[in-house]
């Protein structure tokens, strides 16, 4: 089956850590900003760096600095126990763009062709793309506004003062001017 998979960035998610770490990510990029993405993110790094042997840390070709396989030539990795703070916020910002890369451009079209052949329904769907199953929530995403920011006005109650009209022109009422 591995030699059918033409994307072999899809092949990491063989490997339950990475699966683990996707849905993780997944759900931060959905519900925070990028300020708590990226300390998310150091937290995850520090954690590794004090729990495992080796401190490696998976970046990528255009980052790493050394390969974990002998005889591999493609420096996948980084020691995260040789980095300061500095250095970790940089990496922590180069992991979270690479890693939405890779979901926006590779995870979510396959989410949606599983989508398209019936082998995920719309709730699950809507749940990994936009991070909620509420259609309207989703609407307000689809529209471009970010799915923190309306996840934000969802906890602050304010969706209800908002309009949608049927050409996805939003507009709003004075308690959400006030607000």
């Amino acid at each position: 089956l591995d030699n059918h998979i033409l994307n072999k960035n899809l092949l990491r998610l063989k490997k339950e850590k990475a699966k683990n770490f996707y849905r993780v990510f997944n759900e931060s990029r959905h519900k925070f900003n990028m300020n708590q993405n990226i300390k998310n993110m150091l937290k995850y790094f520090y954690t590794i760096r004090e729990k495992y042997s080796g401190k490696n840390f998976y970046v990528g070709s255009s980052y790493g600095e050394f390969s974990i396989k002998e005889n591999d030539f493609s420096k996948n990795y980084i020691d995260l126990s040789t980095k300061n703070e500095k250095e970790m916020v940089n990496i922590a910002l180069i992991k979270i763009k690479i890693e939405s890369d890779f979901l926006s451009f590779t995870l979510y079209k396959f989410a949606s062709v599983l989508f398209d052949i019936d082998l995920i329904d719309e709730n699950e769907y809507n749940l990994f793309i936009y991070g909620t199953m509420s259609k309207e929530t989703n609407d307000y995403i689809k529209l471009g506004l970010s799915s923190n920011i309306v996840i934000s006005l969802e906890k602050n109650d304010q969706l209800k003062n908002l309009i949608l009209n049927k050409n996805g022109v939003i507009s709003s009422n004075n308690e959400f001017k006030k607000f």
